[in-house]
C-alpha cells in the first residue's frame, strides 16, 4: 500500500550456482549470469515495470515474463530482461516476475504429515506467479496497460513455467496470449522425487516432519540455501498439488487455456551452452554419435551435414542435441496444441551469436535480449548493426503479437 521509492531492484530468491557450473566458463560469461543485481532474500515475490506512461488512460498490450534457470536459480534482474527498450520500441508495458524458488518455492511436504499451513508449500512459487498476474490485472491500467491484453512470456525454465500456467485453472482469464521459447523437456516434478527432497532437506535442517512450524523461524540462508549446489533440480511445480491437476502438455494440452494464442521457439544450438569443445574434430563428433545412434550414425551424420555443409563439427553436435532435446518437444506442444482451435505459430532462431568468433552458433538464451530489443547485449553483438537489426525484428514480432494474437 501506499507508494513505494523504485530506484533499484527488490530481492531474488536466495540460491547458489550449481555444483558444475564455473562462472569463468565462456558460455556464463556471455550470458552475464553472474550479474543478477539487487540482492537475495525472501521478501523475493516481487516485479519489475517499464512504461511509457501512466495514468494517461492507453491501453497498451502487457507482456509479462518469467525468467528461465528452471524452479531453482535465476531472475530476472540479469541485464537481459532490462524491459526498458520495449516498451519504448513497442509501445507495450513491460513486467518482469521474481518469485519463489527451490525449497522456499517447491517444499512437497504434504505427504510428510505435514500441518494444514503448509498444504500449498509445494506450489508456492507458481501461486507466487499467478500472485503476480492478478496483481496486473487488478493495477496494470494505473500504468497504461490494458487488463485485457497481457501475454506470459518465458525462456527455457521460464517456458517451463509458462506451460504450467497454461494448465493452472487458478491463472485462467489472467493472461490472454503465451509464448514459449526453448522450452525443452516436456517432464515436470513426480510426488515421490519432491517428497525425497523435502526430506532431504529437513534433513540437512535437522528437523522432524512435526516440527515444520520451525521453519519460520530460521533465517532464509538455513532453509534457501540448507542444500546448497545439491539442492538444484530437485524442486519444482508438482503436477496434483494445489492448483496444478493436469499435466502441461503431457498426452494433450490443457483443455484450460484451450483459446489461448500461443508461440512455441527453440534455437537451432540450443544445446552448445552445455560444452565449450570448440575444437571438436570429425573423428570425435562421429564417436560421439556412434554411442547414441548405434544404428543410424551414419545417415544422422550424413543428414546433418547436408543441411549445413561446412558447418563446424561442434555445432553439428549441439544442433543434433537442440533438435531432440528443444525442437522436438516443441514441435510435440504445438501439434497437442493445434487441434484445440487457437492459433500456433513457431519460431526457430537460426541467426549465430558472433560472440567468441561466432563459435557457439545459435546458442540458448540468444533470443531473450532480442525479445526485448536490447541489441547492446553481447549475446547479440553489443550494438552492431545486423544484431540490432534481428533484435528488432522478433521484439517487433512480439509486439504485434501482444496487440493482436498474431505476430508480425
Amino acid at each position: 500500500t501506499g507508494v513505494r521509492d523504485c530506484y533499484g531492484f527488490g530481492e531474488r530468491c536466495p540460491q547458489l550456482p550449481p555444483p558444475d557450473m564455473a562462472f569463468s566458463a565462456p558460455y556464463f560469461q556471455l550470458i552475464q549470469w553472474d550479474r543478477h543485481v539487487g540482492g537475495m532474500g525472501d521478501d523475493c515475490l516481487n516485479l519489475n515495470l517499464w512504461t511509457t506512461g501512466a495514468d494517461d488512460g492507453g491501453k497498451r498490450p502487457v507482456i509479462v515474463v518469467f525468467h528461465g534457470g528452471n524452479y531453482d536459480r535465476g531472475s530476472v534482474n540479469a541485464p537481459a530482461y532490462d524491459g526498458k527498450n520495449l516498451a519504448l520500441s513497442g509501445d507495450v508495458v513491460v513486467v518482469t516476475v521474481n518469485h519463489r524458488l527451490g525449497p522456499l518455492g517447491y517444499l512437497h511436504v504434504a505427504e510428510l504429515g505435514a500441518p494444514p499451513a503448509f498444504r500449498d508449500a509445494g506450489m508456492a512459487g507458481a501461486h507466487d506467479m499467478v500472485a503476480a498476474l492478478q496483481w496486473v490485472r487488478d493495477n496494470i491500467a494505473r500504468f497504461g496497460g490494458d487488463p485485457a491484453r497481457v501475454t506470459i512470456v518465458g525462456q527455457s525454465g521460464g517456458g517451463g513455467k509458462v506451460a504450467t500456467l497454461l494448465a493452472m485453472p487458478g491463472a485462467m482469464g489472467l493472461f490472454h496470449r503465451a509464448v514459449i521459447q526453448s522450452g525443452g523437456r516436456l517432464g515436470i516434478g513426480t510426488s515421490a522425487k519432491a517428497t525425497q527432497a523435502a526430506a532431504a532437506l529437513l534433513q540437512a535442517l535437522q528437523l522432524a516432519p512435526d516440527q515444520l512450524q520451525r521453519l519460520h523461524a530460521r533465517p532464509w540462508q538455513d532453509v534457501g540455501l540448507a542444500l546448497g549446489g545439491a539442492g538444484n533440480g530437485r524442486f519444482a511445480a508438482l503436477v496434483g498439488e494445489a492448483g496444478l491437476p493436469p499435466h502441461p502438455f503431457d498426452a494433450t494440452a490443457p483443455v484450460a487455456s484451450a483459446g489461448v494464442p500461443l508461440i512455441l521457439s527453440s534455437t537451432l544450438e540450443d544445446a552448445a551452452m552445455f560444452s565449450a569443445d570448440f575444437a571438436m574434430t570429425d573423428a570425435q563428433l562421429r564417436r560421439s554419435l556412434d554411442e547414441d545412434f548405434p544404428d543410424s550414425a551414419s545417415q544422422v551424420l550424413a543428414m546433418y551435414r547436408d543441411l549445413a555443409p561446412g558447418k563446424s563439427p561442434y555445432l553439428i553436435r549441439a544442433q543434433i542435441d537442440s533438435d531432440i532435446n528443444y525442437r522436438l518437444p516443441a514441435l510435440t506442444q504445438a501439434e497437442a496444441r493445434a487441434g484445440q482451435g487457437a492459433p500456433v505459430h513457431m519460431a526457430l532462431w537460426s541467426w549465430p551469436s558472433p560472440a567468441y568468433d561466432g563459435q557457439y552458433g545459435a546458442v540458448h538464451f540468444i533470443d531473450v535480449p532480442a525479445m526485448f530489443n536490447n541489441a547492446r547485449d553481447p549475446i547479440v553483438g553489443a550494438g552492431a548493426a545486423e544484431g540490432a537489426a534481428v533484435c528488432m525484428q522478433l521484439s517487433t514480432a512480439l509486439d504485434a503479437f501482444a496487440a493482436t494474437g498474431r505476430p508480425a
